[in-house]
């Protein structure tokens, strides 16, 4: 039968420290180089085989590129060809007159917002003078 002395004998028992299970060392030279290596050894040797893997996977690709002829004959619409041409000589119209300083479709003597703000500065200072 238990009495109440058993009790705070079995606790004090119970939490007592045991030196002979925990390492009272806090390192460990041995087990960290021992790790250290492992895992640098896991990485070399990683390393190595996606070296090895990649030069086979891409060893059999050709530095010239092979191209395959065809065959179909090409038809040419002249309807087609026309429509482009004059397209392609509109542009050139369009970047000469760019070129040029005269914007399409506008007349050069037409007067703008900042062209009548400048002539209206211009007739005041000739009339203070």
């Amino acid at each position: 039968m238990k009495n109440k002395f058993h009790t705070p004998q079995f606790f004090s028992k119970l939490l007592k420290k045991r030196v002979a299970t925990r390492d009272p060392r806090l390192m460990h030279p041995e087990r960290e180089w021992a790790i250290g290596l492992s895992i640098a050894i896991v990485i070399f040797i990683g390393a190595a085989f996606m070296s090895v893997y990649t030069y086979f996977s891409n060893q059999t690709i050709s530095v010239y590129t092979t191209t395959t002829e065809t065959t179909e004959d090409i038809v040419y619409r002249e309807s087609i060809v026309k429509e482009v041409l004059g397209t392609i000589e509109d542009r050139a119209v369009t970047l000469e007159e760019l070129q040029s300083g005269v914007s399409p479709g506008t007349e050069p003597d037409a007067e703008t917002s900042t062209s009548t703000i400048e002539s209206e500065t211009s007739v005041a200072t000739t009339t203070s003078e």
